[in-house]
């Protein structure tokens, strides 16, 4: 790697994390890292689903079975809460509500985990 790639890459990372939004330059260089992530993740759920198919632990037709009933289930408002059965609920919840909700973490093992986030935060 060069150093003009170390550079970018860096630049990448900080622009992802960025919390000031005091222009449009600002956002977009977020939205750029954004979208870099995103590929890559893409890339990532490629190769695995793959995977999956190549070490036969999956066939295709069953992948593609539970993917229709997984797009199908997101469109149901059916139930109280029906946000939270989508598939995407659980990505859009922050640290805290993800480790309370899906995790289940009780209200002291919570702050104990933010008392090591905030020293983490601290120390670092």
């Amino acid at each position: 790697m060069t150093d003009e790639q170390r550079k970018r890459d860096e630049q990448r990372f900080w622009d992802f994390f960025r919390e000031e939004h005091d222009s449009v330059d600002s956002l977009k260089l977020q939205v750029s890292a954004l979208k870099s992530v995103m590929l890559r993740m893409f890339q990532e759920m490629q190769s695995l689903q793959m995977l999956l198919f190549e070490k036969q632990i999956v066939a295709p037709d069953e992948f593609n079975q539970k993917m229709k009933d997984v797009m199908l289930s997101d469109h149901s408002s059916a139930g109280p809460s029906p946000w939270q059965s989508h598939s995407y609920f659980t990505y859009l919840l922050s640290e805290d509500s993800y480790l309370r909700t899906v995790v289940g973490l009780n209200a002291q093992e919570l702050n104990e985990f933010q008392e090591n986030r905030e020293t983490a935060k601290r120390l670092t």
